[in-house]
């Protein structure tokens, strides 16, 4: 088999970024009007499970509905990071704040973005668990991923003809990644590249 050019990998991160939360219409609307309602809340579930995806699918929803939002995505302890988060907590009054990587803050992180969020139009945030004091929010949705999941986002990404030779893998990447679907299609596309498949 020859090998792909990145541009022909079907999982490629221009696609995968495309893949939508998976939901049903009646699903979704439940859960947009729920935040709308409670104004506060948590997506809880482990790493790859699509907190993200579902968080900016989100964050659209309310931008749609006019609403100004505020997305903050934390991923360590960088002066640039730090930077943002300070101008994510400025002035929050009328602004809905989405943080993805609750689960990062400290004590003093929780407070402080406690103290924001009472000012703020909203507050939803991702976290791998329910957080503690002081920032605890009702869980909106707890995401889990299994491997019929993933054998489904294999088909919306890959020919029909190649979807039953990715099926055959589904499992033991499943197994092998430890749910992680992020991390399961990150490596087919390190498969499909150097095998062609």
């Amino acid at each position: 088999m020859t090998r792909l050019r990145p541009a022909d990998n079907p999982f490629r991160v221009q696609r995968l970024d495309r893949l939508r939360y998976r939901l049903t219409a009646h699903e979704r609307r439940a859960l947009f009007a729920r935040l709308l309602a409670e104004r506060r809340g948590a997506l809880i579930g482990p790493h790859g499970s699509g907190k993200t995806t579902l968080l900016e699918e989100l964050a659209t929803a309310l931008r749609e509905r006019g609403e100004a939002v505020r997305l903050l995505r934390l991923h360590g302890n960088e002066p640039t990071e730090r930077a943002a988060w300070r101008a994510f907590l400025a002035r929050p009054a009328g602004q809905w704040l989405l943080l993805d990587g609750a689960e990062q803050l400290g004590l003093w992180g929780r407070t402080r973005l406690r103290s924001a969020a009472r000012r703020a139009a909203g507050l939803l945030v991702t976290a791998h668990g329910p957080l503690p004091a002081p920032l605890r929010l009702p869980v909106l949705r707890e995401h889990a991923t299994t491997p019929a999941l993933l054998v489904e986002l294999i088909g919306e990404l890959t020919q029909p003809a190649d979807a039953e030779r990715w099926r055959a893998r589904a499992d033991a990447l499943y197994r092998e990644h430890q749910g992680n679907l992020r991390d399961c299609l990150m490596a087919c596309y390190d498969l499909a590249g150097r095998e062609g498949l």
